[in-house]
């Protein structure tokens, strides 16, 4: 029963997002059955990890923790289904691109957390450089896909947020401030969400075939 109520909150959910998107489009159908929903689970529950995992392995990080290189390779695998979510749609290629571009994302945030750990300000902004530089190559291959409903600068700005809440989650733990660094971590997981949201839905739309059962 209870299973059973969890997912009418969610169709209803999706199905309120789908119709607000109807209504500025009119040839745009909501997203309302169950494999659509389903897909859109999928890619929050792997988009949530992300967040989590990165939170974890920055606590492992700075608290020196044996667990670093398990917690690291947990995220990296999680990287790699998010690539792998997108295949069916997109191709291998694109999938591997994405799974790459990914993991590249998680090596720039432990430079990041090197950086901030160690008080090199030269270093954390040569990192953080290159997470825009990620962000924008994401956004860049995101775009390729030709997709109607995704838009690039958009993409890069949310990319963008993404890298920040990174950024003040470690420095609100090293500086003990804890209950700041707990208020980015969930606003960081509200924002990843909105962003799985978006990728989802422009999939849903753009392969309404494949979400028809």
């Amino acid at each position: 029963m209870k299973k059973f109520l969890v997912s009418l909150v969610v169709f209803f959910l999706i199905s309120m997002n789908g119709i607000i998107c109807a209504q500025d489009n009119p040839e745009v159908l909501p997203p309302s059955s169950q494999s659509s929903i389903n897909f859109r689970l999928a890619l929050r529950e792997l988009w949530q990890y992300q967040v989590t995992w990165t939170r974890s392995y920055i606590v492992s990080t700075l608290a020196n923790l044996e667990d670093v290189a398990v917690v690291k390779d947990k995220l990296v695998k999680n990287q790699e289904k998010i690539g792998g979510l997108i295949t069916p749609y997109y191709g291998g290629f694109a999938g591997n691109d994405l799974a790459n571009l990914l993991r590249e994302h998680i090596v720039i945030a432990v430079e990041m957390i090197r950086a901030v750990k160690a008080k090199d300000d030269r270093a954390l902004q040569a990192a953080m450089e290159k997470g825009r530089s990620n962000a924008d190559q994401l956004a860049n291959l995101l775009s390729r896909a030709k997709n109607p409903f995704w838009d690039k600068n958009h993409l890069k700005e949310m990319f963008y947020k993404h890298l920040e809440y990174i950024n003040m989650q470690v420095n609100y733990r090293i500086q003990k401030e804890w209950g700041l660094e707990i208020d980015a971590y969930d606003d960081g997981l509200a924002h990843v969400l909105q962003l799985a949201d978006i990728l989802a839905d422009g999939i849903v739309h753009q392969f309404p075939d494949k979400f028809k059962e």
